[in-house]
């Protein structure tokens, strides 16, 4: 029996799909050790969505090559090798595929079973290692501690952890993957590709199958979860009201819904969510200036979000509702800045999740006039602030 160390770094699908490659090792023969040192395989699955990302992607490379044995083969994968491939060249010149390419591993393990045939419903903790040296670890410290805080705080009081969520009491599907928008500062389809929609009757096959063990708490994934079924000739309602007809205690959180899909199906959403059995959703916001999501190319308005959040409130109140922010997006003004802080304060989102703006090769915003990144990195600070001043008083 040949051993393998598994590890990943990214997104919740990115976790995902680190733990699908281990259970098909797994499944194949081989023996998972928690060590690189004693791995005779090491698969990485690298995130390169943002430039703070790959760095530290590149970061854990380096680190293996010198943790490894001498005759350990090492296999980076993920969305680096897609979005940045000639960064990644730098420190790596191995073997190389994407999410969407997960069945080139067959052949390298000489699978008996293929990666097709293996479902899995978890998620991997994401790899946490100090990448960083002494110098670069303290001057990050406060940056460090205050994300730490925040994190807690959104999370507090919950049963099940809504940011960063490493709890196995959740059960996972995923029900997509790729994604059918063209945002201009997003990486996404490089790695991922078009959507891929998994058939209604495998999702509510597999839901049934976390009911039987006795999950209560479900979470659907995808790159973009509101357009799924483009590709099939159905949509995410048609979705949700197959899986609702199953009786019990359970509830079911949505991840990454683009507001534009939402809002297209709302009225077809409102009897889901009106059950209280929808009770997590994740629409990402994105700006609160109307110029800046034109630039973005989000094709939705502030008023198109504000609509989604009312009726999704009014359906079920105490739905969790999180969302995601960008600051110092290219040409991003004070007024626009000021746009994005009254979004914030009038909708009260119970969970905020901020990124100050990188551009990414390949991108139509990355040849546009930058925001200087201290001014970018002010404004993240001020709008998590806020945030968190608001998750206080709630």
């Amino acid at each position: 029996m040949k051993n393998a160390h598994v590890l990943s770094w990214g997104c919740p699908e990115n976790l995902f799909d680190a733990a699908r490659v281990k259970l098909h090792l797994r499944e194949n023969g081989w023996h998972i050790v928690n060590k690189p040192a004693d791995a005779d395989l090491v698969l990485f699955n690298a995130c390169g969505l943002r430039q703070q990302s790959v760095g530290y992607s590149l970061g854990i490379i380096n680190w293996l090559k010198r943790k490894v044995r001498s005759d350990t083969q090492i296999i980076i994968w993920g969305c680096l090798t897609k979005i940045n491939p000639n960064t990644l060249k730098q420190v790596y010149n191995g073997p190389t595929f994407s999410e969407a390419e997960l069945e080139r591993l067959d052949s390298i393990i000489n699978a008996q079973k293929p990666i097709s045939a293996v479902t899995c419903n978890e998620i991997m903790p994401p790899y946490h290692h100090t990448v960083f040296g002494l110098w670069e670890t303290i001057y990050k410290l406060p940056e460090l501690l205050f994300d730490r805080y925040y994190y807690y705080r959104c999370n507090r009081g919950r049963d099940v952890e809504i940011i960063k969520p490493e709890d196995h009491s959740i059960f996972y599907i995923k029900i997509a993957t790729g994604c059918v928008q063209h945002c201009s500062f997003c990486v996404s389809c490089l790695s991922r590709g078009r959507i891929k929609s998994k058939p209604i009757s495998n999702v509510v096959d597999e839901f049934k199958e976390g009911l039987r063990q006795g999950y209560a708490n479900f979470s659907l994934l995808g790159t973009d979860t509101g357009s799924y079924g483009k590709d099939l000739g159905c949509n995410l309602a048609d979705l949700l009201r197959e899986m609702i007809k199953e009786k019990g205690q359970y509830r079911i959180g949505l991840r990454n819904t683009y507001p534009g899909a939402l809002k297209k199906m709302l009225d077809e959403l409102k009897p889901m969510l009106s059950t209280g059995k929808i009770w997590y959703i994740e629409i990402a916001a994105e700006s609160g200036s109307d110029r800046v999501l034109a630039l973005m190319k989000r094709g939705y308005t502030v008023e198109d979000l504000k609509e989604c959040v009312r009726n999704i409130r009014q359906a079920w109140p105490k739905i969790v509702i999180r969302t995601q922010f960008i600051t110092g997006f290219p040409t991003e003004t004070g007024r626009d800045f000021a746009q994005s802080m009254r979004l914030l304060e009038n909708l009260r989102f119970d969970v905020v999740e901020v990124y100050q703006f990188s551009p990414m090769p390949g991108t139509l915003a990355e040849k546009m006039n930058q925001v200087p990144s201290i001014i970018a990195k002010y404004r993240k600070y001020r709008m998590l602030t806020k945030a968190l001043r608001q998750s206080v008083t709630k």
